[in-house]
């Protein structure tokens, strides 16, 4: 007697705007199958072409991309029809995506696009489980905190804002043990660096961050006797020349691998004797778990200091392990990376 074919597992994501959102939903998309082979994962993102790159590199994820505006726009009282009419037919989108393919679950790290998708799931009855990998919660989750079933939360601060019962999930960092095993020279080696030199990393992230840029170009200008110790890994971003950066620490005879985007920087870290990086969330959760001594220096803006307190935490949890610099303590920085360049 043949056995029933298993009814297919559909489970539906959506996240969109920033990597930051999206790559830790394709963690757990991927840990899911992973897990179970036979899941359909539906992805719902933007229309950005950021978005829309980001998915390319995973095919076998049913991406399902929204006419949704990034921000509301406050200011422009002409933008708002516009507006609203990206939110009314991106929720027609999700509700007859979500209606065809009946997923047991809806999991968002948040962002603009969450909110249609989420109002259609809530009407069809499909559970909603919030991942705020962030200390300070965005607007959209705590919006959707009072129609979610779960809310897995980093940083136990995070639970007092939103006043609700959560449940506490380390970042889903893409990652495995092995990839923490790796020798430091054979990583070296790959990246055509000295095995005897003290290596930085600089992690401004796949846009790169010209404050840090400039703290690193003033640091290695300004203090010539650190040069013939120190080697540099820097990812500059975008919107810099990596030949330019090359050409700019061979000048001083420094060894440099420069960067502006790796899928993976396992690499990278283990090559590393120290990092110096922003606070995004998937950037600490990596360095954790790499186990990694580094300074961090938050982006801070005039209205979203969010990666401030992500550093606060952070720090406070690593305080052998991580220091934290604000933008503006440059002296402070310059001392701190001399001191470990330069043995007594």
């Amino acid at each position: 007697m043949q056995e029933a074919p298993q009814a297919p597992l559909t489970t539906c994501f959506v996240a969109g705007h920033s990597g930051g959102h999206i790559i830790p939903c394709i963690t757990l998309a991927d840990n899911l199958r992973e897990h179970e082979p036979r899941q359909t994962i539906i992805f719902f993102t933007t229309d950005a072409s950021l978005d829309r790159s980001i998915m390319q590199q995973h095919g076998a994820i049913h991406h399902v991309p929204l006419p949704t505006a990034r921000r509301i726009p406050y200011r422009n009282p002409f933008k708002w029809p516009w507006f609203f009419l990206g939110m009314i037919r991106s929720w027609w989108i999700s509700f007859t995506q979500l209606r065809k393919h009946k997923p047991q679950r809806l999991h968002t790290t948040g962002g603009l696009v969450a909110l249609p998708v989420c109002m259609a799931a809530w009407l069809l009855r499909i559970p909603i489980e919030l991942h705020e990998v962030n200390v300070q919660p965005g607007a959209t989750i705590k919006l959707l905190a009072r129609f979610a079933d779960k809310i897995n939360i980093t940083y136990h601060e995070t639970e007092t804002i939103l006043q609700r019962s959560c449940t506490i999930a380390p970042y889903p960092v893409k990652y495995h043990l092995h990839h923490t095993q790796q020798d430091p020279r054979t990583a070296r080696a790959s990246l055509g660096l000295d095995q005897n030199r003290f290596t930085i990393t600089i992690l401004g992230g796949s846009q790169g961050s010209l404050q840090l840029n400039q703290l690193i170009h003033a640091w290695i200008h300004q203090h010539p006797y650190v040069h013939a110790s120190v080697q540099i890994i820097h990812q500059v971003g975008s919107s810099q020349d990596v030949n330019t950066w090359n050409t700019f620490y061979s000048n001083y005879n420094i060894p440099s691998y420069c960067f502006t985007f790796r899928k993976h920087l396992d690499y990278i870290y283990c090559a590393s004797d120290y990092v110096l990086s922003r606070a995004g969330a998937g950037t600490l959760a990596e360095l954790a778990f790499f186990q990694k001594k580094c300074c961090i220096i938050p982006l801070e803006l005039k209205n979203n200091d969010h990666q401030l307190h992500n550093a606060r935490a952070y720090t406070k949890q690593r305080a052998n392990h991580a220091l934290l610099i604000r933008g503006h303590e440059i002296m402070k920085l310059h001392q701190h990376l001399t001191k470990l360049v330069v043995k007594p």
